[in-house]
């Protein structure tokens, strides 16, 4: 028997996953503590949501959507030299943004900060067991360790999945993509014609492909994306070299730009061999990560945040088999992206024989690595 002053939730995490879901149960009335894992750290990359995932945030949180740029379409080079156009007022009748990530993981916490049922703690989960029925975690926290104990957890901790690894689930990577992120700062550059520049850019090239977009404060994110293998680590000359051999891209900076920062994050498409089990499921990337090729990345987290929220509802008050049922739904939901991010790389042919390319237009692709 779980003694009344338990907490109802325990998420690990406080990126657009946990914050999401946090925020969503403590509405609802569940008593949840959020672990941060450390707080918002000092550079997060930039991200782009189309306007499904700007619906999906409108559900979480209207109050998030503030802070950013304005996304108009995207443009991208891709299957061939010409750039191609997609306009969301005409095609979607919407809007895009480009997310300042630290504004947003920033505004999120502070928005937790109101709900009386949510309680955020600046830790890391050191060790975590179950013992009939109720979950109890040792958190680090200030040099301190202390106890907690909520009757559900959660895995809000991105593609590390660190609570479902270690409750035996095991990470599927279809593939080892990375990408090479650097920051540049505009200084006035684009504050003339911030519209002409609020758009995401993408880019095929030989061994990968590229993005960039301008982020609030005349920043610019820049991306390089290719295997592991093929990156050769994240070494900011290497990648300049690269950046100049780009037809669209290489043109968004100034000739004398130098990167603020270069970073290098996984980017591959994987899942958990499962997503939840008893009393805990995983959410967001901890669950499934997508290829940022495919431009549903953060919706995806947002939408299964919402769809979490209600599982994690239905698992407390045992109205229904829910975690089964997410299973099952998240495994096909995989399968057909995969079946769409195949389609995507298929429409670029201009380097078959590169193995960047080789490995995206074979069938193997589709096996864990």
């Amino acid at each position: 028997m779980v003694p009344p002053t338990v907490p109802d939730v325990l998420i690990a995490g406080a990126g657009p996953a946990g914050a999401s879901l946090a925020l969503l149960l403590g509405r609802r009335g569940l008593r949840v503590v959020l672990v941060t894992g450390g707080g918002v750290g000092p550079w997060q990359l930039g991200e782009h949501l189309s306007p499904l995932g700007c619906h999906a945030l409108m559900r979480i949180d209207p109050a998030l959507l503030t802070g950013h740029l304005t996304c108009s379409g995207i443009d991208a080079a891709w299957g061939g030299s010409e750039l191609q156009h997609t306009d969301y007022a005409v095609e979607s009748n919407g809007f895009g943004l480009l997310l300042d990530r630290r504004a947003l993981d920033t505004a999120a916490i502070a928005r937790l900060a109101s709900c009386n049922n949510v309680t955020v703690v600046n830790g890391r989960l050191v060790s975590l067991k179950r013992t009939r029925g109720c979950w109890t975690a040792q958190v680090r926290a200030a040099q301190a360790v202390s106890t907690l104990r909520a009757r559900f957890v959660v895995d809000a901790t991105g593609r590390r999945s660190v609570l479902a690894r270690a409750l035996g689930a095991r990470r599927h990577r279809l593939d080892r993509l990375v990408a090479a992120v650097a920051s540049f700062d505009l200084g006035d550059a684009a504050a003339a014609a911030p519209d002409e520049h609020a758009r995401l850019l993408l880019e095929g090239a030989a061994d990968g492909w590229w993005y960039t977009a301008l982020l609030r404060g005349n920043r610019r994110i820049v991306a390089f994306l290719t295997d592991a293998d093929l990156l050769g680590g994240a070494d900011p000359q290497r990648w300049s070299r690269r950046l100049r051999l780009t037809e669209y891209v290489r043109r968004t900076l100034s000739p004398r730009a130098r990167p603020a920062r270069l970073v290098g994050r996984p980017a591959d498409s994987s899942i958990l061999s499962h997503v939840n089990g008893p009393g805990w499921a995983a959410v967001g990337e901890a669950a499934l990560a997508l290829d940022p090729v495919s431009g549903s990345g953060l919706r995806c987290v947002f939408d299964d945040a919402i769809a979490t929220a209600d599982v994690v509802t239905e698992a407390l008050d045992g109205s229904g088999d829910a975690l089964a049922a997410r299973q099952g739904t998240l495994v096909e939901f995989f399968r057909r992206y995969l079946l769409g991010r195949q389609e995507i790389y298929g429409r670029e042919m201009r380097w078959p024989d590169q193995l960047f390319w080789r490995r995206r237009h074979e069938a193997s692709d589709q096996r864990p690595v």
